[in-house]
């Protein structure tokens, strides 16, 4: 399914994001001390497919994702999480001329500081084409990056969420 660019994507996106923000809350992960946040696979699989058309609409339609489904958390010892806990992770490659690169990149860095997204990376590579860009929006509890391909007629977007429990507790992969 491709996301329409232009007018509708907007207000479909920031109704995902809210829908994120209601759900998982102000970023960061379940914690069990606090009660975990309960969502469902297909909710969540939703709202980060959604995130991740906004993240580029400014240039872009999101075409089919490559991969777009749950991954195991890692729990704080740096093993997956047996409890349930689970992200979604999405990943595509969108179509972009190499001559439109840097100043594309350049233009998503200024577009992401205004929605509050912090930049956690930005590098133009000596090649004079290549970039790469990430962020975290702890408000949507998403991180994202986009880098040029090799050739670089596309980037590689990645999408993840935060850590979520399934409404079962068990992990939906």
């Amino acid at each position: 399914m491709m996301a329409k660019a232009g007018i509708g994507r907007r207000p479909m996106a920031a109704t995902m994001a809210a829908l994120v923000i209601a759900t998982i809350g102000c970023g960061g992960e379940a914690k069990r001390s606090t009660g975990p946040t309960h969502i469902a696979l297909p909710t969540l699989r939703a709202s980060t497919g959604a995130y991740a058309a906004g993240s580029v609409a400014t240039f872009a339609t999101l075409p089919d994702a490559t991969r777009l489904g749950p991954v195991p958390c890692d729990d704080p010892g740096g093993d997956l999480a047996d409890d349930g806990r689970y992200q979604v992770s999405g990943s595509w490659q969108v179509p972009l001329p190499p001559g439109r690169h840097r100043a594309t990149f350049r233009q998503l860095r200024e577009d992401w500081q205004a929605r509050a997204i912090e930049i956690t990376e930005y590098r133009e590579l000596p090649d004079g084409v290549k970039v790469s860009l990430a962020g975290r929006d702890p408000a949507a509890g998403f991180s994202l990056s986009l880098t040029s391909t090799q050739p670089p007629d596309a980037v590689a977007l990645l999408v993840v969420s935060s850590c979520v429990i399934s409404p079962d507790g068990r992990y939906p992969g």
